[in-house]
């Protein structure tokens, strides 16, 4: 029945000509149901269906408008199938209003490499318009990356096909790139999370020279959100792209980065708190010492003013290697030593909460009592039986002594 129904909506169109038009935004809504159904026949009619409607509805901009909101809804959805067929239509679409077959497939070479050209490209924006020309196409990039190969592999033959120089058209796509990438690191969703950190790592390990100029201007603008979801992807982000880079590629970024990670450190959300906690560790990888000296001092100057401050702190503590001891130092009292040291207790799990910790405190100084004091027993036993030891050495040696002259004594009478 389902099958034959999304049947039906593949003829529609091409009986009805424009009177259908008005009905495609719900067609297009029911053929995306069909491709993410478990029956192979039932998915194949919708994606024949939805090919029927991209064939005949690309031709002007109310139809873009739309068959393209569903498509978008498509690439972002939770359904591997449907994000595949998501890109094929979309692909089709662009072939379409480009003039190209996509019957082509370009295999392995370089992601420099394509069989487009300017004049597709000029097409595609001048029918598309050039905001949605480049969202499609940070679409269609961030796909390349996606978890399910069959749609890493439609999004790389979309790519190649209406892309003539991916350098250049990824430097004009970048600010949407970003924010789709920034956008889906601080989704729910874990796949669309790995999707993003796959992409942008991508981005900076293939491109870094050319891209980074651009890459953390983007980010710095970013952590300006009012949403924290944006901030903690910018965030998220971040630390992704350090991973990604090379020191020597970060030289000259270094003073930029710092301040991005300091502030980031003291935001009131915790989420993004925690991010920054992640950038901070790969930022330190490549700076050391340095980075930790350019933001520490600053938060400790902060604790003051700022109460966020402090778990700041705590946030770049928390990314040193588990089996490295940490030690505080405080030269006037005992008290902030020991509230740090609980908090950091409570931020690594050892303890479930403050109580927990001021009881294990208690407990600890308890227990070093109760060993000190085992231990004044134990020395006094020591330097008991030291002395009788050494009582019993002296004993030892008047009898040696006496001996030697009982022994003289005898040998005169034997004379």
């Amino acid at each position: 029945v389902r099958e034959g129904h999304l049947t039906l909506l593949r003829f529609l169109p091409l009986a009805l000509g424009r009177a259908f038009e008005a009905h495609l935004k719900e067609a297009l809504a029911e053929v995306l149901c069909g491709l993410a159904d478990a029956t192979e026949p039932v998915r194949d009619a919708a994606l024949s269906a939805g090919r029927v409607f991209v064939e005949e509805f690309s031709h002007s901009a109310r139809s873009l408008d739309l068959l393209l909101p569903s498509i978008e809804d498509g690439i972002a959805s939770e359904n591997w199938r449907i994000r595949q067929s998501a890109a094929e239509l979309l692909g089709s679409m662009m072939f379409r209003i480009a003039g190209a077959s996509g019957k082509v497939r370009v295999e392995g070479g370089s992601d420099d490499e394509g069989i487009s050209t300017e004049a597709q490209g000029r097409a595609l924006t001048e029918t598309l318009g050039e905001e949605r020309h480049h969202d499609l196409l940070a679409a269609v990039y961030a796909l390349r990356s996606d978890a399910t190969l069959v749609v890493r592999q439609a999004a790389v033959h979309v790519w190649k096909t209406v892309v003539a120089n991916t350098p250049r058209t990824l430097r004009l796509v970048l600010p949407r790139l970003m924010r789709r990438l920034i956008a889906s690191l601080s989704a729910e969703s874990d796949e669309r999370r790995g999707t993003a950190s796959r992409c942008l790592g991508e981005l900076v390990r293939k491109l870094g020279e050319r891209v980074l100029p651009e890459v953390f201007p983007i980010l710095r603008d970013g952590l300006g959100s009012d949403a924290a979801a944006t901030r903690e992807g910018v965030c998220l982000g971040l630390a992704e792209v350090l991973a990604a880079a090379r020191t020597e590629q970060l030289e000259e970024y270094l003073s930029d980065v710092v301040p991005v990670i300091r502030d980031a450190l003291c935001d009131e959300s915790e989420t993004v708190r925690n991010a920054a906690g992640g950038a901070f560790d790969a930022m330190f990888r490549h700076g050391g010492a340095d980075v930790a000296s350019d933001i520490v001092p600053e938060l400790l100057d902060k604790l003051d003013d700022d109460p966020v401050a402090l778990e700041g702190i705590a946030r770049t503590l928390l990314k040193e290697r588990e089996d490295v001891g940490m030690y505080i130092h405080c030269a006037n009292g005992h008290g902030r030593s020991g509230v740090f040291a609980a908090i950091m207790l409570v931020s690594r799990g050892v303890v479930e909460d403050l109580d927990d910790a001021k009881r294990q405190g208690i407990m600890h100084r308890q227990e070093c009592g109760r060993l000190k004091d085992a231990n004044g027993k134990l020395e006094t036993r020591v330097e008991e039986l030291e002395r009788r030891l050494r009582e019993t050495s002296s004993s030892l040696d008047s009898l040696r002594d006496a001996s030697g002259k009982g022994e003289q004594e005898l040998r005169g009478l034997l004379a």
